[in-house]
């Protein structure tokens, strides 16, 4: 066999190898997005009802998910917390 032919199998082979050790590769699971909860601050949520003083609210997914008092918030296991007090 020519070195040619020797070559181009060669690379046909390790071609065909990479390809299906590309597909046997396992799912990484999707980077879940942090929740914080940011405590201590009055919030004003702008519906006309009074401030809520010493607040909590919840940020997940870079949306509002649950807004109130400090200590009356259901925090999600893990959630990174941030003080804004003062």
């Amino acid at each position: 066999m020519s070195r040619t032919k020797r070559l181009s199998s060669a690379l046909l082979f390790s071609a065909g190898l990479i390809l299906a050790m590309a597909g046997s590769a396992p799912a990484q699971a999707p980077v879940q997005a942090p929740v914080t909860v940011f405590e201590g601050a009055r919030l004003i949520t702008g519906d006309g009802s009074a401030p809520i003083e010493n607040s909590a609210f919840i940020v997940e997914n870079s949306r509002f998910t649950q807004i109130g008092r400090r200590g009356e918030v259901a925090v999600p296991p893990g959630a990174v917390h941030v003080d804004i007090s003062g």
